[in-house]
């Protein structure tokens, strides 16, 4: 649907301090349906009060001796206080939290690119996928040395789950061939050969009975809109579904089944009228009845933030990735105690967590860690020569970027501990925080007039659409947006805001003229298996796309832009772990490189109104394994 933005509340609000007209009701074209007149608002009063550190100088001044020992007793107390909440919240030992002082993280890979793992039942060996060039390859690591073998050479597929059977011999992969929708189970021998291929249409990697006959993973039926939670024979004979869940609710996740052989832990997807969350439920091994046994909710905010995998520590408690609901926060380690449902944090810093799978007596704890540097920078006609850098905060810059008529940059960032909108002017001066509040606030799009932002926020957990000035002041919620996917765009005459929920599929964003909408997509063609990534171009009126061959290595994860006249397509190509951005003209002509940039990633970019200048988010994405010791 479209959201077109009224001016009928325009002449009841304040203008704010550039003198730009407020942004007035918000309503759907259908139904005409308008924001109530109780808007949320953002904006923060500081008080006047005289602080604690005056009133504390001035005492001293009048009670020199006394005051001062008073005063020199309060800052060791404060000292020790804040020295204690420093280990604490490095260590995760925090009350309730099981990782001890003693817990002890190792990076048993460096080279950056691993993407899947998981530990042997000895714990002796890890095996771990790498990202390389597009394809993919499996290896094998001691944990005890730093022999790395190579068992199952790079192809054309995604891993999507990796899993040592109960005796240690053969490896269980799920994978998918490149513009497949769902995964294949295989497997290899552990010291490497030719993998066998035994299940189709799995959607999770696969966890075993605790006599490794059986395994269990998750099939997700497009056609009758359910998941369920499956079991089959190690050799992948006898399927049959044991569990099942209804969309709204969905089965996701890796799952783990218990050592008694009793129970089988699952993530669960569960949608109200105003929110979506995961949860985790038990499922009975043997007559698939199930059992949400934890209140906690955690965020649906996407990978690596959703329950990825979980496993048993014992059969009386689990381990797993997740995010804090809504909070916008990096994805953990916690644990959960089975079948009270008590939640603790196993780690607590700015790493993201996931593919979690432990050793057979649980004590040593295999994970993928991943961590992204970013920043903004500027360059004038995309010249990379020429590109200064903007912002110098630690953590990530910009999923999106994006510019206001006048020439300043919007961007999200995690710099402040939060996923928030920010702007900042690129001829000087420091970054402004727009939004602020306990919950991730990210894909900024400023409408053409410049009057407004348009953004996605998660104050619930689920994804809504939100509208402020263009200066950060008069915050509300769009109507009926709750639960609506992200990535908002508005039309080139600033009366319409549009997403992929709404209108079509619009992850390019509108064409200059707003009829048309761009995205990219993997598609496998028979007559042509090697060149899978088309470029689709999508008329507004829902006639049939037209689809131009783009590189292989495109950076699938950032959605095409157009350029200011709508004759090209902007996209990021790389083919290793350098980004730049290349112009596809649409008349048939040869693709042209735009930026030379010869190091970093690319994460985001947008091209000034004018054209004249290029906003870009670049820094580096790392993924490792470690190896986690004394983490109860």
């Amino acid at each position: 649907r479209e959201l077109e933005i009224s001016d009928e509340l325009e002449r009841s609000q304040v203008p704010h301090a550039t003198g730009s007209a407020n942004v007035g009701t918000a309503q759907f074209s259908e139904h005409a349906t308008a924001i109530h007149s109780g808007v949320i608002s953002t904006q923060n009063s500081i008080g006047q009060q005289r602080s604690s550190a005056e009133y504390i100088v001035s005492e001293i001044k009048s009670h020199k001796l006394a005051i001062g020992v008073i005063a020199l007793l309060f800052v060791l107390v404060i000292g020790c206080v804040f020295g204690a909440y420093k280990y604490f919240w490095r260590s995760g030992t925090s009350a309730g939290v099981p990782g001890g002082a003693n817990m002890k993280i190792t990076r048993v890979t460096a080279t950056g690119k691993a993407s899947r793992a998981a530990i042997s039942p000895d714990g002796k060996y890890i095996v771990h996928s790498v990202t390389d060039g597009g394809k993919q390859s499996l290896w094998i690591r001691q944990t005890a040395t730093a022999s790395n073998v190579q068992i199952v050479p790079p192809a054309d597929i995604v891993y999507r789950g990796i899993t040592f059977s109960r005796d240690g011999n053969f490896v269980y992969l799920v994978s998918r061939e490149l513009g497949a929708g769902t995964g294949i189970v295989s497997r290899v021998p552990v010291l490497g050969g030719t993998p066998t291929s035994l299940v189709t249409n799995v959607d999770s990697p696969v966890t075993f009975s605790p006599d490794g006959q059986q395994m269990a993973f998750v099939r997700w039926n497009p056609r009758e809109k359910n998941s369920g939670l499956w079991l089959a024979n190690s050799d992948g004979t006898n399927e049959y579904r044991i569990a099942m869940r209804q969309l709204p609710e969905q089965l996701t996740g890796g799952p783990a089944w218990s050592a008694d052989g009793k129970v089988i832990a699952c993530a669960l997807r569960m949608a109200e009228t105003e929110a979506a969350y995961l949860t985790v439920v038990a499922i009975n091994a043997g007559d698939g009845t199930q059992n949400t046994f934890t209140s906690q909710r955690w965020s649906t905010a996407g990978a690596p933030h959703e329950i990825g995998r979980l496993a048993w520590i014992n059969d009386h408690s689990l381990v797993m990735n997740a995010a804090a609901d809504g909070k916008g926060e990096s994805a953990q380690l916690y644990s959960i105690s089975y079948p009270d449902g008590q939640v603790h944090l196993i780690t607590h810093d700015l790493n993201n967590y996931r593919d979690v799978t432990l050793s057979a007596d649980s004590t040593a704890l295999a994970a993928v860690q991943s961590e992204s540097q970013t920043n903004v920078w500027v360059a004038p006609d995309g010249d990379a020569r020429r590109a200064r850098q903007l912002t110098f905060g630690k953590g990530h810059d910009g999923g999106r970027v994006c510019w206001t008529p006048d020439g300043r940059i919007v961007y999200d960032s995690e710099v402040s501990g939060n996923e928030d909108v920010w702007s900042i002017d690129p001829a000087g001066g420091e970054p402004r925080q727009l939004t602020n509040r306990a919950y991730s606030e990210n894909f900024p799009v400023v409408s053409p007039d410049g009057r407004y932002i348009v953004f996605t926020s998660r104050p619930s957990g689920s994804a809504q659409v939100w509208i402020m000035n263009v200066d950060g002041s008069n915050q509300r919620q769009l109507p009926d947006t709750v639960g609506q996917p992200s990535l908002p765009y508005t039309t080139p005459d600033s009366r319409w805001v549009i997403t992929d929920a709404w209108k079509m599929p619009a992850q390019g964003g509108l064409s200059p003229d707003g009829q048309l909408a761009s995205w990219g997509y993997t598609q496998k063609s028979a007559a042509d298996p090697i060149a899978r990534r088309d470029l689709s171009i999508s008329p507004g009126n829902g006639s049939s796309s037209q689809h131009f061959k783009i590189p292989q290595t495109i950076a699938y994860g950032i959605r095409p832009q157009w350029s200011s006249d709508g004759k090209a397509i902007f996209y990021v190509d790389e083919p290793g772990r350098v980004s730049n951005i290349w112009s596809y003209p649409l008349d048939g002509g040869q693709p042209k490189q735009i930026t030379n940039f010869s190091s970093d990633q690319i994460f985001g970019f947008a091209y000034s109104l004018d054209g004249k200048q290029l906003a870009v988010t670049r820094g580096t994405y790392t993924s490792d394994v470690v190896l986690i010791k004394d983490f109860r």
